[in-house]
């Protein structure tokens, strides 16, 4: 396969984007190995990127590669042609044309294919989140000279309804309950596509599974459909341990052994410790156990323990207590509770010291996957 070394690109007869904007959008490489079949490739991205922006005219007439030295130059030859411009935009049947509300912009305007993509991703949304899963559509362009006619044909279909759900593929330890009470749609209900993938969301913050596929099932009007979940749970025992060495002579071990369903219900249990030693001495070992139920009392109410004990040598100091968090979610909302106990000892000083070390109360506007974790979000209050 041809290879070359581009030291430069020129794109001859484009008035309309600068050649360092095209050197960009074909993704070709300056000064790097590109093989022939990179070009090509950059060149069809070179043209879709044209008629995306109006010019459905474009065209790459032809292209030539010359050498000087060990470095290649390619010249690529274009037609710009004219860019279109939409002068008129439709939607059938007109009953369905309270949805122009989407449209951002007034016509006449110029084409452009980022502007239609995204007016189609809203009124699918809007379908789709109002119970037409079936919904579909067909784009027609009328060209005339250098204006366009746009006609949007609309086929929303009939309503769905779950009528079941079924799930395969747990352990028998595992709880049918949990995974539906994870899934957010229900019997009876419309099937909406954003309550679907929330519930595939949902099943993957439980921990629990690795992976799932899922198939919708219409009947023969499509009125009703059956919804198979199909999962593939993790393994529910993990043991993971490290070792590290340091330049001072110590040996650092850790050691994590973790259930991810310790009680059928989607309850994780994990016993974690660290240790820093060589053969002289033991100068700093850790021990927690921590407990995370994700469905506390009742759904979505997250309970977190996490009893430890730590004592270091250098620093003359044992700790030991417990940590441990509340948290209820509702929507995109999670209000958190925390508290922190801890006992000090001094190993040769022989003092001992209690410390109440924290107890908070939040908000967080959290739109993430993970329940779980709530690092990220928008927090609202909290002290």
């Amino acid at each position: 396969m041809t290879s070359y070394t581009f030291r430069d690109i020129y794109f001859i007869n484009s008035y309309s984007f600068s050649n360092k904007t095209l050197i960009k959008v074909s993704g070709i490489p300056i000064g790097k190995e590109t093989k022939s079949l990179a070009l090509l490739s950059g060149l069809q991205k070179v043209i879709a990127f044209y008629r995306s922006m109006g010019y459905l005219d474009f065209k790459i007439i032809d292209y030539k590669v010359t050498k000087r030295g060990s470095f290649h130059y390619l010249y690529v030859y274009v037609y710009e042609g004219t860019r279109k411009i939409i002068k008129e935009f439709f939607i059938e049947p007109d009953t369905f044309n309270f949805l122009l509300k989407f449209l951002r912009k007034k016509f006449p305007t110029y084409y452009s294919e980022d502007f239609l993509l995204d007016f189609e991703e809203k009124i699918y949304s809007y379908f789709t989140e109002n119970g037409f899963y079936f919904f579909n559509y067909d784009r027609l362009v009328e060209r005339n000279f250098d204006t366009l006619k746009i006609v949007y044909k609309l086929k929303p279909g009939k309503k769905v309804r779950v009528s079941e759900i079924k799930i395969d593929g747990l352990s028998p330890k595992t709880r049918k309950k949990i995974v539906l009470d994870a899934i957010e749609l229900k019997e009876g209900d419309y099937l909406l596509l954003d309550k679907l993938y929330l519930s595939i969301k949902n099943l993957y913050s439980m921990g629990i599974i690795r992976s799932l596929d899922y198939r919708v099932v219409p009947n023969f009007d499509s009125t009703e459909v059956e919804i198979h979940f199909n999962l593939k749970e993790e393994k529910i025992r993990a043991l993971r341990s490290g070792y590290g060495y340091s330049s001072d002579g110590f040996s650092q071990l850790k050691l994590e052994l973790e259930h991810l369903n310790i009680f059928n219900n989607a309850q994780k249990l994990a016993l974690l410790t660290r240790s820093h030693f060589n053969s002289k001495i033991f100068l700093r070992w850790e021990l927690s156990l921590r407990y995370q139920d994700p469905n506390f009392v009742i759904k979505k109410n997250i309970l977190e323990l996490l009893p430890f004990y730590y004592f270091d040598k250098f620093e003359d100091v044992i700790r030991f207590g417990f940590e441990s968090r509340y948290m209820i979610k509702r929507g995109a909302w999670i209000f958190e509770t925390n508290l922190i106990w801890q006992n000090v000892r001094y190993i040769l000083k022989l003092r001992e010291l209690f410390y109440l070390n924290g107890i908070g109360f939040s908000y967080t506007q959290d739109k993430r996957d993970n329940i779980l974790d709530t690092k990220e979000g928008y927090r609202i209050y909290q002290y």
